[in-house]
């Protein structure tokens, strides 16, 4: 039996070849919204407060790191959780390889001079799979607390 669902023409007479594709066709897991919400905004708050008694740099983290994070790790991690990701290593996988396309993207749009950027991509690469894996781990510990209505 194959994966993916036969198709017909539009007369009904004979099947159409199945969409190339690398995965196969599944069903998309729902995303529970208040816990994503919770989760993406929470995490590099968390990770600034526990980090504070430490360093001064997580607070510092949030404000050069957040508006770059909730655009780009937002979409991305709501992707990957209608995929099915739910471990968070994972998750911090993804922060950290879209720390080092957006962040350059990011500096360029905002026209920072290099030494700048390059601070931002280097720093980026500590506190992004921080980030990404603390979600993980919100949206994962908080699954049956926060299940909303879809």
């Amino acid at each position: 039996m194959s994966v993916y669902p036969i198709m017909r023409d539009p007369f009904g007479r004979c099947p159409l070849p199945p969409k190339l594709s690398l995965v196969p066709v599944a069903e998309k897991t729902p995303v529970a919204r208040v816990r994503f919400a919770l989760s993406l905004i929470g995490a590099p708050i968390l990770v600034g407060l526990l980090g504070t008694p430490l360093l001064l740099i997580p607070p510092f983290a949030v404000l050069f790191g957040g508006v770059p994070y909730l655009l780009s790790a937002g979409p991305a991690f709501w992707i990957a959780l209608r995929h099915g990701v739910t471990e968070w290593f994972k998750f911090a996988l993804i922060a950290l390889l879209l720390n080092l396309i957006v962040t350059p993207v990011f500096a360029l749009l905002i026209e920072l001079n290099g030494d700048l950027a390059m601070f931002m991509v280097l720093f980026g690469m500590v506190f992004a799979p921080v980030w990404g894996a603390v979600f993980g781990w919100l949206y994962a510990a908080n699954a049956t607390k926060l299940e909303d209505v879809r």
